[in-house]
C-alpha cells in the first residue's frame, strides 16, 4: 500500500471567495490605497508616477463606473474602472492589492467586464497599460488580449490592447 500523495506544487491555490459590487463613496479611500500599493513598484521605472495613483476615484464612483472586489469580510482588495465608449467597452484601470495579486482576481474582474461589455452589445473590450509595466503587458497577452498600438499620451508611453467580445 502506498502512502497518500500531496498535490503537485504547481497546483493553483483554491480561489478565495470574492464579493464584487458597485463601488460606493465610502470605498474611495480604499481604492486610493489599493492603487498606491499596486502601482508603487512601477514608479522607479517611469518618469512620473502612474496615472492611477492620482486618479479621481470619487468622480469615477459617482459616474458608476467602478466595481470593487472585497473579501468575504468586506475588505476591498481590488477594483476595475470600466465603461462604454462610442466604439468599444473600455477598461481604464484594473488594480489589485498586493496581498491579492496572483489569486486570479484580476482575471476575474476582467471577465466580469467582458461579460458587461458583451451584454451591452460592444464588439470589443479595449484597455491600455504603460510600456514600463512589463508584468501587466505579459498578463494581458496571456489572457488573449491583442496589442493594437503604442502611443505617447498624457505624458505616458502606453500600449493599447483589445479582445473580441463576439
Amino acid at each position: 500500500m502506498s502512502a497518500p500523495t500531496s498535490p503537485p506544487p504547481s497546483s493553483p491555490p483554491s480561489q478565495p471567495a470574492w464579493v464584487c459590487r458597485a463601488a460606493e463613496a465610502r470605498d474611495a479611500p480604499a481604492l486610493r490605497r489599493i492603487a498606491e500599493a499596486a502601482y508603487r513598484p512601477y514608479i522607479a521605472r517611469m518618469e512620473k508616477p502612474p496615472a492611477p495613483i492620482s486618479a479621481d476615484y470619487d468622480a469615477a464612483i459617482a459616474a458608476r463606473t467602478v466595481q470593487v472586489a472585497t473579501t468575504a469580510q468586506g475588505q476591498p482588495v481590488g477594483f476595475i474602472i470600466h465603461f462604454a465608449r462610442a466604439e468599444d467597452w473600455f477598461v481604464e484601470n484594473l488594480a489589485i492589492a498586493p496581498e491579492a495579486q496572483g489569486t486570479g482576481l484580476g482575471q476575474h474582474l476582467l471577465g466580469l467586464s467582458e461579460v458587461a461589455g458583451a451584454a451591452a452589445g460592444y464588439p470589443a473590450l479595449r484597455l491600455y497599460t504603460n510600456v514600463a509595466m512589463a508584468e501587466a503587458v505579459g498578463f494581458y497577452r496571456r489572457l488573449g488580449y491583442r496589442e493594437i498600438g503604442k502611443v505617447h499620451e498624457e505624458g505616458f508611453d502606453r500600449i493599447y490592447f483589445e479582445r473580441s467580445l463576439g
